[in-house]
């Protein structure tokens, strides 16, 4: 019993914020446990993301070697379908290794064509300045018909 209010007291351990009793002491060992296999598990995915390999890895690593070597960066604009899935850790793997960047449109369709364009432009813009004698390969699966070309190089 507790001399001072006349309540009984828990047996456990005692710590700063008051007692812990075993039940307690048991669900905290349990969420800690949940808690370090939630940060292991996202510590994975991190690590799949940033050094997964891609699918044909021979042939992205003799890419990177002639990027590295021609001091290219290469940038990787994606924009499926609803519904369709894309090997991200493929497209991803050379942007991330050459210092290039990744621009991921998740479902584009008519109703975010402004805002498509305005992220397009911006994103061109910040490459304009260091693209030059380039090869633009653009893959549509309904086609596309090109008003305008933003580089610095004549199409």
């Amino acid at each position: 019993r507790d001399q001072k209010n006349g309540t009984e007291k828990a047996k456990g351990k005692k710590t700063g914020a008051g007692t812990v009793t075993g039940k307690e002491k048991g669900r905290e060992q349990q969420r800690d446990n949940d808690n370090a296999k939630a940060r292991a598990k996202e510590e994975g995915k991190d690590k799949d993301k940033a050094g997964g390999s891609p699918q044909q890895p021979a042939f992205y690593e003799e890419m990177l070697e002639l990027c590295r070597r021609g001091g290219v960066a290469v940038n990787t604009v994606t924009a499926p379908a609803a519904g369709v899935q894309l090997d991200t850790t493929t497209l991803q793997w050379l942007p991330w290794r050459t210092g290039g960047d990744v621009l991921h449109i998740p479902s584009p369709d008519e109703t975010c064509g402004a805002q498509l364009l305005d992220s397009m432009r911006h994103w061109f813009g910040k490459m304009q300045g260091s693209a030059y004698d380039c090869v633009v390969k653009l893959r549509c699966s309904k086609g596309l018909s090109c008003k305008t070309l933003i580089a610095p190089w004549k199409a």
